[in-house]
């Protein structure tokens, strides 16, 4: 009696990613082969992905003219992730405005995305008019603000972006 010989599966290292819009596979290498055997493993699950994400790449069996002579080793699954990219925000800070006038405040995302921003302190500084805006990628937006008493103030800037899959919101400004 010959018996099945037990092939090797050696999964790789790196099995977390971050979101980069590129695709990213997990396959496990094969080994323990006799004579370079032409046996590869075929996967069930998921292997290749661009969106973040949790999946998990199975072996579910052996292909190839000698894969008769091989059975599968027992590490058959492997969990792997694409995280959440970073959204980058620039915000004018610390922007004076005198009493009675208005100022402008420069704002911009690295991603498309709505920004909404308001006053925390409305006895001091308020946003004319309110504001809410859907931004494009890396292109600068201003927004106007009013002295309404001296003393200091607070705005509230707030991002959401528009692909909420692969980009977490950043926290509030």
């Amino acid at each position: 009696t010959v018996n099945k010989r037990t092939v090797t599966a050696t999964w790789p290292n790196v099995v977390s990613f971050g979101y980069d819009g590129n695709s990213h596979e997990v396959k496990a290498t094969i080994g323990n082969l006799v004579n370079n055997d032409s046996v590869a493993f075929s996967y069930t699950g998921t292997i290749t992905a661009s969106a973040a994400g949790n999946y998990t790449a199975t072996i579910s069996g052996l292909t190839g003219t000698k894969a008769g002579n091989y059975q599968l080793p027992s590490n058959l699954s492997q969990d792997w992730s694409i995280g959440t990219a970073s959204v980058i925000l620039t915000v004018d800070s610390q922007v004076t405005v005198v009493y009675g006038e208005t100022a402008t405040v420069s704002y911009k995302a690295s991603v498309a995305g709505t920004f909404t921003i308001t006053s925390n302190n409305t006895s001091n500084v308020t946003v004319v008019a309110g504001y809410t805006q859907t931004v494009e990628a890396g292109k600068t937006y201003t927004f106007t603000i009013k002295g309404e008493k001296a003393g200091s103030g607070t705005i509230k800037v707030k991002f959401a972006p528009t692909d909420s899959k692969n980009y977490s919101a950043p926290a509030d400004k």
